[in-house]
């Protein structure tokens, strides 16, 4: 999906991290379908909102 933002016949490697950073913010603020189109971003916030805690050893 990051093909998206590089144009075709640019290196990959010549990708700045902002560039990077902002292609990233896109595609996680992108409905999904896979999501019933909410976002990355949506999906992540209420698994960890869901956890109820964090299983520890004794």
């Amino acid at each position: 999906m990051l093909r998206e933002y590089v144009p075709k016949g640019r290196d990959i490697a010549t990708v700045t991290d902002n560039e990077l950073q902002h292609a990233v913010e896109l595609l996680n603020n992108r409905p999904r379908k896979r999501h019933s189109f909410l976002t990355p971003t949506e999906v992540l916030a209420a698994i960890l909102k869901d956890q109820t805690g964090v299983a520890t050893t004794p």
